[in-house]
């Protein structure tokens, strides 16, 4: 596929999954009776775990060995201290688990080849 029609491809993607969400949030079925895809109050640190834990299998079924990950989260603008290490978002949780996924897939290989 050219470089034009994967930009036409994610530009229709990205339409079609703004229209369902836009119908998903008013309460209308969509045409294709789909239901939008932002998830209001996503846990990040939960995603970014979930992320982890898909690369880690990566990572110990090529290196028989993974680097160990400890993530936390402070929300700032959250006065109450007991609820300031839950972090939400309105966002695509699918997406921020493929970004989140690659990168620690990336520092993982890098650990493994490079810090031993």
């Amino acid at each position: 596929m050219s470089r034009i029609g994967r930009l036409t491809c994610d530009l229709r993607i990205s339409i079609h999954m703004l229209i369902s969400q836009h119908h998903a949030l008013i309460g209308e079925e969509s045409i294709t009776g789909m239901v939008g895809t932002i998830e209001q109050q996503c846990n990040v640190l939960k995603v970014v775990e979930d992320a982890y834990n898909a690369a880690r299998v990566l990572c110990e079924r090529e290196y028989l060995d993974s680097p160990r990950l400890k993530a936390t989260c402070l929300d700032t603008t959250d006065s109450n201290p007991e609820t300031r290490d839950q972090v939400s978002a309105a966002m695509v949780p699918a997406h921020l688990h493929h970004i989140m996924f690659e990168i620690l897939k990336n520092a993982m290989r890098a650990t493994c080849e490079f810090a031993e």
